[in-house]
């Protein structure tokens, strides 16, 4: 009994229990009403979870980039002497830093004071300034409980300001050789006046350079002699601890190395040699339909594009051009750089081409985000005499590949018509090889100079071939000596490093640009300019654990350089830019700049 009661509660049961689960079964499947009730109740949780979860990650985010902004605005500011100019600076890097977005800056303030660091033994007391600032931001999520709903992010950041007063560091010099520092515009009065051209004062005398100075005759032989001096200067108090690095410029630069030379007998590979070569260098990145692997390949073809233009090398239809992977791009890049303004102007040089193209090629940004790469630019190979081919006499090697130079010829016969010389080579191909940009001098890297007056970059007058005065290039760019300046900066040793432009920069300030051509070059420069390019110097040197100042000296009248001053001044910092009209104070404001500048460093908390 009690068995058979036990089986039919149990069958009792299991009926119970099917039955159950048949309703529940009903009910997902019939009721799904309740469900769908369920889930918009739970979703609005999911979804202000996740919003608010979206809020708070871009808190942490925003907080991140307040405190770089922060630290970056405050090592700009430690430029600036004036404190509520700081502030200014501060304030203003910051609303620059999160523009566009919906943030408001609540608070900037510093306070100087001064700290003890050191030991018991030794103890330093520093200089430090702090730099707070807060900002309000609204979220996505909490402006539908309060419209005014905003979260504050605050930051502060702590720097040391110390005064370099020994030289010790790095110095590259980046001297301006165009044709207006053919000009002679300083003035010679203060000469006998300055103390290293007293006789009776031996510890300072500098018979040398003073000769130099008096004998000068346009403003680049003034910079070479002044920069004699200031080396001196510098060696001397840095105990011959500093080097000096040199860029010349006026639109690019020149450099010297090694690259493999082919020679071809028509369309056939001869032989590779490898010679040094002079190339001419543009820190600069082509936009994305013009960049090629290798400019130097190509070099060659550009040399001689206007005799060219019509030639099947132009048309790159024989190897090595022909079968490049970048043949398309640099087909491109050579029509569109080397197109003629009119049916009946040739461009016959690089420097015209530079006038005329050169904004319409160049990516400003790609430049900006390249320019700490000495391998990232456009490079164009000059040839030089001495290059020759035993295959054909009238041919010249060129930077990879090889191609003709018909034109070999330099004299004249009884009637008039050109004769070729005897050895098949060219007086023109000569002339025109290592003068092709009118720059006699090349970059130079880093390195200790003992002596400067042996330097030939120092003591060559720039203007002067074989006797005769020459033009200097007639182009001044000198966004492109930053970017050059940028890539040499990086091959330096010392944490102390600083780029000094000299140049005669813009010095007719009241004259109008006389076509479309300069002012699409002005515009470039001004874009450049706009791109924060001497703060992103700073910055990509800092993350490379090198401090590095700028500083720009305009060789001009100071009553029409005011312009160009405000823009260096908002470019490398208030007291980083000067105009100079006479030697006195030329000399002055480099000693100024390289015995008191500032390099600031964070002081960790």
């Amino acid at each position: 009994m009690i068995n058979m009661r036990w089986g039919d509660r149990q069958k009792s049961s299991l009926g119970c229990a099917w039955n159950a689960l048949g309703k529940s079964l009903g009910f997902f499947l019939q009721e799904n009403g309740v469900i769908a009730l369920i889930v918009s109740i739970i979703s609005p949780l999911l979804v202000a979870l996740l919003v608010m979860g979206f809020d708070i990650s871009n808190y942490f985010r925003m907080q991140t980039r307040l405190n770089e902004a922060l630290r970056e605005a405050s090592l700009g500011a430690d430029f600036i002497s004036n404190p509520n100019a700081r502030e200014t600076y501060v304030k203003n890097f910051i609303a620059t830093y999160f523009q566009g977005q919906n943030i408001t800056l609540d608070n900037i303030t510093q306070h100087s004071n001064t700290s003890q660091i050191g030991t018991e033994k030794e103890p330093k007391t520093i200089s430090i300034t702090n730099y707070f600032a807060s900002m309000k931001m609204g979220g996505w999520f909490g402006k539908f409980f309060d419209k005014n709903n905003q979260t504050m992010l605050a930051t502060n950041a702590t720097i040391e300001a110390h005064k370099r007063g020994d030289g010790v560091g790095e110095y590259l010099f980046a001297m301006d050789f165009s044709d207006s520092m053919n000009r002679g515009s300083f003035s010679k009065t203060s000469i006998e006046d300055l103390e290293f051209c007293k006789p009776d004062k031996p510890q300072e005398y500098d018979q040398y350079v003073c000769s130099r100075l008096k004998n000068a005759s346009n403003r680049a032989e003034v910079m070479q002699a002044i920069l004699i001096k200031l080396i001196k200067i510098i060696n001397e108090a840095s105990k011959n601890e500093a080097a000096f690095a040199f860029l010349p410029f006026y639109a690019g630069s020149q450099m010297k190395k090694t690259a493999e030379f082919a020679y071809y007998d028509g369309d056939k590979l001869k032989t590779t040699t490898l010679k040094n070569a002079n190339y001419y260098v543009l820190q600069m990145t082509m936009k994305p339909k013009y960049r090629v692997e290798d400019y130097d390949f190509w070099s060659g073809v550009l040399g001689d594009a206007h005799t060219l233009v019509r030639s099947r090398h132009m048309q790159f239809k024989i190897p090595p051009y022909s079968n490049h992977k970048d043949h398309q791009n640099a087909l491109l890049f050579f029509r569109d750089f080397t197109r003629q303004n009119s049916a009946n102007q040739d461009l016959r040089n690089l420097d015209q081409y530079l006038n005329n193209n050169l904004p319409k090629v160049v990516d400003i940004d790609a430049s900006i985000d390249n320019m700490f790469d000495p391998n990232k630019n456009f490079s164009f190979h000059f040839w030089q005499p001495g290059f020759d081919n035993g295959a054909d006499n009238g041919a010249r090697a060129n930077g990879i590949a090889y191609d003709y130079f018909r034109n070999t010829y330099k004299t004249k016969d009884a009637s008039g018509s050109r004769v070729p010389d005897i050895d098949g080579t060219a007086n023109e191909v000569s002339r025109h090889a290592a003068r092709q940009m009118q720059m006699k001098f090349f970059e130079r890297d880093f390195d200790k100079v003992a002596d400067p007056t042996s330097l030939e970059l120092l003591n060559t007058l720039p203007f002067v071939v074989g006797g005769r005065r020459i033009d200097g290039g007639g182009l001044t760019l000198v966004t492109t000596a930053l970017l050059r300046g940028a890539a040499m900066l990086t091959k330096g040793k010392n944490q102390k490093r600083s780029l000094i432009v000299i140049t005669d920069g813009v010095d007719d300030e009241t004259l109008r640009p006389n076509s479309d051509i300069e002012r699409e070059l002005i515009a470039m420069e001004n874009d450049f300019y706009a791109h924060g390019l001497c703060q992103k110097i700073r910055n990509g040197m800092r993350a490379r654990g090198v401090d590095t100042q700028l500083f720009f000296v305009n060789i001009a009248n100071k009553t029409e350089s005011k312009q160009t001053l405000k823009r260096w001044q908002s470019c490398a910092g208030e007291n980083n830019a000067v105009v100079v009209e006479n030697i006195d104070e030329f000399l002055k404001a480099i000693k100024d700049f390289v015995f008191g500048a500032k390099f600031g460093k964070f002081i960790e908390k």
